[in-house]
């Protein structure tokens, strides 16, 4: 709690509280080093902004992709697809197989 310092509309992680060094009237209590916590903290808001959601709305767009590849297969004929479908259950078996 060394390095919460007033500043602006509300306390955030600062060296020292905002307008110390110009006005005397204010005490000039200094905090802690934060160095390295100040590139963390704006990192993991850049991902939260930046990165997050991107990722969620494409994990939502290929699970929308994966749903509409089950109901197009369930209206085609079910020969083929169940033809195809332990053919690639016999390949990644045997993928499993050769890593493990």
């Amino acid at each position: 709690t060394e390095n919460i310092n007033p500043g602006g509309s509300g306390c955030f992680y600062s060296k020292a509280p905002r307008g110390c060094e110009s006005d005397p009237d204010i005490m000039c209590q200094r905090g802690l080093d934060l160095g390295y916590f100040e590139y963390i903290i704006g990192l993991s808001q850049m991902f939260l902004y930046f990165v997050f959601p991107p990722s969620v709305i494409m994990a939502v767009h290929y699970w929308m992709k994966e749903l509409e590849k089950e109901r197009s297969r369930r209206r085609s004929g079910r020969g083929m697809t169940i033809v195809r479908d332990e053919a690639r259950k016999k390949m990644m078996r045997s993928v499993y197989l050769q890593i493990a």
